[in-house]
């Protein structure tokens, strides 16, 4: 199977960098099909790189080849668990961070480069009413999108709170909350509203129709160059390179949350971990893409950020990514788990 589970030759033998979903379409012949209920899928396209054209039709095909919504319906959801959290943890905080008399306070942001960027605070007077008005827009937004509900209009209004937000006060701004605002960006331009939404119940959306994936596979490439960056950023940094770095992170009391336990505290230990965790997000950026190592990789990826979040406090961002596993699902298998369970 090629990358991300495109392209096998309906022959049974895998065309060179074919990147076209293949799925059987049915035929007058061929009687209705078993497999598959909803409505019919494109013909595939088989590409090759003797065809002059084959890039322009391999990026036609991995980008605007409809496939089933299900996929960036079920990110939606796990996506926005997390931004709800986020909005919760941003309104308590709100007191602190974002007050005009907070830590940061207002005239002191109006006059540092951070108060010339596009800000909703830049517009708004300098009350805690203003805040309560941001962040619970922020809050709302976050809710609408976990529940599928005017879901493009919550995904752009959740994404202005949160650049208004960190550009009001940037020492707030951590992996999580970043990784968090390029993401729901993305998810303005899909069709996460599509099914297993309100918007699906009002607007009598049809949960079978297909659609293209461009932002899906934006979203992918989003994903993957998180982790890729992280390892070649890695790389560059000496205890990384030794293998001490997983010792010195963990030995931080102001980063630790839970103490590695006795029978692994050893030096062997720390540099398996080290190695391994760069080992790993290399492997990840590259090998995803192709099927047969999708699910070994994701569950690695699921026991990574996991046991990450159990011994280090490292805010929400465990938990964004493991959400944002959910995207590396090959469309057809979620299709079927939501055909099961209705």
């Amino acid at each position: 199977m090629g990358p991300a589970g495109y392209g096998e030759d309906p022959r049974g033998t895998q065309a060179p960098y074919a990147l076209a979903r293949v799925r059987p379409t049915p035929t007058a012949e061929a009687g209705p099909l078993q497999a598959h209920s909803g409505p019919p899928t494109p013909a595939p396209a088989v590409i090759s790189v003797a065809d002059p054209g084959w890039a322009v039709d391999a990026w036609r095909a991995l980008f605007f080849t409809p496939e089933s919504p299900a996929v960036v319906a079920l990110f939606r959801i796990a996506f926005g668990s997390v931004m709800v959290i986020d909005a919760v943890e941003t309104a308590r905080a709100a007191p602190v961070t974002l007050s005009p008399r907070g830590v940061f306070d207002y005239p002191t942001y109006r006059s540092s480069r951070f108060g010339r960027r596009w800000s909703l605070f830049r517009h708004l007077p300098p009350t805690e009413a203003s805040v309560r008005v941001v962040v619970g827009l922020y809050l709302g937004a976050a809710v609408c999108v976990l529940v599928g509900l005017v879901t493009p209009l919550a995904t752009a209004v959740a994404w202005v709170c949160l650049i208004s937000i960190h550009a009001r006060d940037p020492f707030v701004i951590n992996a999580g909350s970043q990784a968090i605002r390029l993401l729901v960006f993305l998810l303005i331009f899909s069709r996460a509203g599509q099914t297993l939404s309100i918007d699906a119940l009002i607007f009598d959306l049809d949960p079978e129709a297909l659609v293209e994936p461009w932002a899906l596979r934006l979203m992918q490439i989003q994903v993957v160059a998180i982790y890729a960056q992280t390892a070649l950023w890695k790389l560059r940094d000496e205890s990384w390179r030794e293998g001490s770095a997983v010792y010195e992170a963990t030995a931080a009391v102001e980063y630790r949350r839970h103490k590695i336990p006795g029978r692994l505290d050893r030096r062997w230990f720390y540099r398996a971990a080290t190695w391994g965790t760069i080992a790993f997000e290399l492997a990840f950026a590259v090998l995803i893409w192709f099927e047969p190592f999708r699910y070994p990789l994701l569950a690695t990826a699921v026991a990574f950020h996991l046991s990450l979040h159990w011994f280090l406090r490292t805010q929400l961002f465990q938990w964004v990514m493991i959400a944002s596993l959910v995207l590396f699902v090959p469309p057809d298998d979620a299709a079927r788990w939501l055909g099961a369970g209705s």
